[in-house]
């Protein structure tokens, strides 16, 4: 019987689904290994809201349980840390209309911040897995752009950009630091970003049509299914 350690936010808790211990994506991935033939338990360790400062103390504190003879390592880490950034744009924008230069740039430093701490935090996590169990599989997420179906305008600064362009613009440096991590410490990559950005599927919660606008930024049960598919690929 082999143990596969699902570690990460809300995406990996399966925040929003009607049954999450069946729908999340870390679930339905369990289910595709052991149809073929092999025998894993799922251990969900999924918080929400986490961030990477937060899944780093949770591993020193020893709450992960397992860590140590776990087969198979999955982790969704990052967004939390970057998306708080961008509500600092989100919130002024929708009261007001726009964004003036003082909060842009706060915003963008404390952006900026998040970046750092992310890869370092990232890189912390990585180096304790490895110390802890050197031979288990470790497959990281990058992330998905949340609002890439919201063409609603953001008046930044001196420029307009919708909501998905300027949301895209964040989290591609976060997933070049993910990837960069993931081959240094030899990890897999499950390019959650790139199948999101390919599917036709709805796979998100989020949209901004004549009914309003909704800002959650949680994949569906659909998109779900698409992530443990991208994952089943990247363990395999």
């Amino acid at each position: 019987m082999k143990k596969y350690i699902a570690i990460g936010d809300s995406l990996t808790f399966g925040f929003g689904l009607a049954d999450k211990k069946t729908e999340r994506f870390s679930a339905k991935l369990t289910d595709k290994l052991n149809k073929k033939d092999e025998m894993y338990v799922e251990y969900n360790y999924g918080v929400n809201g986490l961030t990477s400062d937060g899944l780093l103390d949770m591993l020193e504190a020893g709450e992960i349980g397992m860590l140590s003879d776990a087969d198979l390592v999955t982790i969704d880490i990052g967004a939390n840390d970057v998306l708080d950034s961008l509500n600092q744009i989100l919130i002024p924008m929708f009261e007001s209309g726009s964004v003036s230069k003082i909060e842009y740039e706060a915003a963008m430093e404390s952006y900026n911040e998040s970046i750092i701490s992310a890869y370092d935090n990232t890189k912390e996590i990585l180096e304790y897995i490895k110390s802890v169990n050197p031979d288990c599989t470790i497959v990281i997420a990058t992330i998905y752009n949340p609002y890439r179906n919201l063409d609603v305008e953001l008046i930044l600064d001196d420029r307009t950009v919708t909501l998905a362009q300027f949301a895209d613009e964040l989290m591609q440096e976060l997933n070049n630091n993910i990837k960069e991590l993931a081959n240094d410490y030899g990890g897999h990559i499950a390019d959650w970003y790139t199948a999101f950005e390919m599917t036709k599927l709805n796979v998100l919660d989020a949209k901004y049509d004549e009914t309003g606008i909704n800002l959650d930024i949680h994949p569906n049960k659909e998109g779900h299914n698409l992530m443990a598919t991208v994952m089943y690929e990247a363990v395999n």
